[in-house]
């Protein structure tokens, strides 16, 4: 049961997501971040087997009314994502756990992604 705790701290806290706000207004998680995105409640179902990030962003982008910037060295780098209806917040998630980025949520449609610091 400890390690099953360990393991989901340690998993939430793997997200890097950075909010630039109003001082004052910073998230209380890792996550909160991602609901001041005028689409995050929006949902996509995503189903990519072996893409890049462009694509997945690209999709999302014309989906919603986000921007997304990509500053993601890991461009060329193939990976899988497939899922079932989801929230878009859920679909950042699930992209930052899957390729190790963090987000700046600039304003409410406009997101950047870079690689996570370690």
């Amino acid at each position: 049961m400890a390690r099953t705790v360990s393991l989901a701290i340690i998993a939430i806290f793997s997200l890097g997501l950075v909010y630039s706000g109003t001082p004052g207004d910073e998230p209380q998680t890792v996550y909160d971040a991602l609901d001041k995105l005028e689409a995050a409640d929006q949902t996509v179902q995503l189903d990519f087997p072996k893409t890049t990030l462009e694509p997945v962003f690209f999709v999302l982008g014309k989906s919603t009314s986000l921007e997304i910037t990509s500053k993601s060295k890991k461009k060329t780098k193939t990976f899988t994502i497939q899922t079932d209806v989801i929230t878009i917040k859920e679909a950042l998630i699930r992209l930052a756990e899957t390729m190790d980025l963090e987000y700046e949520v600039l304003d409410s449609t406009h997101l950047v992604v870079s690689d996570k610091k370690r």
